[in-house]
């Protein structure tokens, strides 16, 4: 079969799966930002996540997950491979996570990392012209938890470069501020 046997509306494939990659990196930086706006737009609100100890509707999961979240120094999510199958107005993804948390430590002792990798197995759905994940289920591949590494505050010389940080202080507020505004939803 050729390419155009497959795809035979080859532009509006591409451009929903623009559409879908945009979603999931939004949900990344939904995360790493803690922009809860940002972060229930990529789910209809009838969505759901099932997601380690959690299974149920994807905007109570983002309700859930929060104070965990706000207790992390930091957290960075990357995706890796994209596979998409767009099927009109439905389409299933698998997309390859990392991730890597620094934990506060617990009883005196130092933080930890966290890193961790796996996949997200969704079901997106276009509604009005606009894709969103109707159903995530998030596969764990491997983990690992390393204790008291990379403090900082304890490197010999001071870090350089710009930080950056979980909230509105991050530098790409400034940037996208002068982009013309906030993340697209």
């Amino acid at each position: 079969m050729s390419d155009v046997e497959h795809y035979p509306n080859t532009v509006q494939d591409l451009l929903d799966r623009e559409a879908i990659r945009d979603c999931l990196y939004r949900y990344c930086h939904g995360i790493d930002r803690r922009d809860q706006e940002t972060l229930r737009g990529c789910y209809w609100p009838d969505g759901t996540d099932d997601h380690v100890s959690f299974s149920g509707n994807a905007h109570e999961f983002i309700d859930v997950i929060w104070p965990f979240l706000e207790s992390l120094r930091s957290s960075t999510h990357f995706l890796g491979n994209i596979l998409l199958r767009v099927h009109g107005d439905r389409a299933h993804g698998e997309t390859y996570w990392q991730v890597f948390h620094r934990e506060p430590g617990q009883d005196g002792r130092p933080d930890y990392d966290y890193l961790a990798g796996g996949r997200y197995l969704d079901v997106f759905e276009k509604r009005d012209g606009e894709w969103r994940i109707l159903t995530r289920r998030l596969i764990r591949d491997h983990y690992q938890v390393i204790e008291g590494t990379g403090d900082w505050e304890q490197y010999p010389r001071p870090p350089a470069g710009e930080h950056g940080s979980q909230k509105e202080t991050d530098p790409v507020r400034k940037l996208f501020g002068v982009l013309g505004g906030a993340l697209p939803q």
